[in-house]
């Protein structure tokens, strides 16, 4: 099951420090990033516009669309800093809220929490950034510019960049916030990201990283999706000593992601941790291979969940029931895009900033654009609204790409 497209990257950056950028190893600095449930203090994401990553000019109008609608949402909860080239603001304004930032932060694809920073506090209360350097998933994609944006943020904040000496991804790490980590080795030791280095001294760097204690392994799956299998895709701490894991109720242990998925959840279980289990939709309106269809693909923002739907009406049921939060805003997981799976749903995308002092963002957004439509009866209206140029569609979710077919002479000069 391949889950994402790779475009190859340019611009890899190695373990080198940035100008200003405080090695860990060499610092006396205790860090510790806080749990997600948190309260946040703002919510950072990217804007999408590499057209390398992205060619369709159509598709990426309405992703583009989609990442304008899901920041005025979250807006409406808590604040919301997009980040941008200062030449893309114009297009974004245009979309956006007032209530939604933009800063002048280039940026290629949308991935905040991964490509993003990652807030901790240290021993005197202020907010450091625990850089975790990003490579496009292990050059997999180009990141030029998404490869600086953690140091460009800690500098416009004033804060320091504390240096991990790891490259990797904060959407291939979960962590409770209370001394325990947990994470895929295939999205770490990895000679793609961390060559020459041991599962050990990994360790040894994340537990610092993020102010942890213990932390949990599982292999994962090298080299069948962009991210070799994050674990934010699979399995989320909701609470200390809790997981929430997504499951096929009928898992085919042929698929090596169903049988990475066992294995994950039976380690847990056997760490002594409380896991509930939310089944995989075994309808979807996507059915693609690279389409991951995980409810634990979510986001908690202040007051607020944002979580998918998939179009199995029993499992949707069951995750809404799951998340129990009186303000659930539903996307439909429908116009999947076989590249964007990043986020574990609305996870990935943004980097929610929680409250320690100041601002504190962790990277979270849609884990894989499977959010592109959604109705809020929060909201009382229609929380993403879309029509193609052609008009051909004004719908309460994204067409099927049968429906895409059919009408395929109507736009396919402008999407392909």
């Amino acid at each position: 099951m391949q889950r994402r497209t790779f475009v190859q990257g340019s611009g890899a950056l190695g373990l080198a420090s940035f100008s200003g950028e405080v090695s860990m190893a060499n610092s006396a600095t205790v860090l510790h990033v806080p749990p997600e449930e948190d309260r946040h203090e703002l919510t950072f994401m990217q804007w999408p516009v590499n057209r390398r990553v992205h060619p369709g000019r159509i598709f990426l109008d309405v992703l583009q669309g989609t990442i304008a609608d899901i920041a005025n949402s979250i807006a409406e909860f808590e604040p919301v800093i997009l980040l941008a080239a200062k030449e893309d603001h114009a297009k974004a304004r245009k979309l956006l809220s007032s209530k939604v930032e933009l800063w002048d932060i280039p940026t290629e694809d949308l991935w905040c929490r991964d490509s993003g920073p990652l807030f901790a506090k240290q021993e005197n209360e202020k907010l450091a950034v625990s850089h975790l350097q990003f490579n496009g998933w292990g050059n997999k994609q180009v990141h030029k510019r998404d490869g600086q944006i953690a140091k460009l943020v800690a500098e416009r904040l004033g804060v320091p960049l504390i240096a991990s000496g790891l490259i990797g991804e904060a959407g291939g790490i979960e962590h409770d916030g209370h001394g325990l980590l947990m994470a895929h080795e295939s999205s770490w030791v990895n000679k793609n990201r961390n060559p020459g280095l041991s599962r050990d001294e990994i360790e040894a760097h994340l537990l610092k990283a993020y102010g942890a204690e213990h932390m949990i392994w599982t292999k994962g799956v090298y080299g069948e999706d962009i991210t070799d299998y994050h674990i934010d895709s699979l399995a989320r701490f909701t609470s200390k000593g809790r997981v929430l894991i997504n499951l096929p109720d009928k898992p085919y242990l042929k698929d090596p992601f169903h049988k990475a998925a066992i294995e994950t959840h039976d380690k847990l279980v056997a760490s002594g941790l409380d896991v509930e289990v939310i089944p995989e939709p075994n309808k979807r309106r996507i059915k693609g291979c690279e389409f991951v269809a995980s409810y634990a693909n979510y986001y908690a923002c202040n007051g607020a969940v944002i979580a998918a739907q998939f179009g199995d009406k029993e499992t949707d049921a069951i995750a809404i029931d799951t998340f129990g939060s009186p303000r659930l805003l539903t996307q439909d997981g429908g116009f999947a895009i076989s590249y964007c799976f990043a986020f574990s749903w609305a996870h990935a995308l943004l980097l929610n900033a929680r409250a320690m002092n100041r601002l504190i963002a962790r990277n979270f957004i849609v884990s894989s654009i499977q959010i592109n439509f959604a109705t809020s009866s929060f909201f009382n209206r229609t929380a993403f609204s879309f029509a193609f140029k052609s008009t051909l569609f004004r719908t309460k979710g994204w067409p099927s790409w049968d429906t895409l077919l059919r009408n395929k002479r109507s736009f396919a000069d402008n999407f392909f």
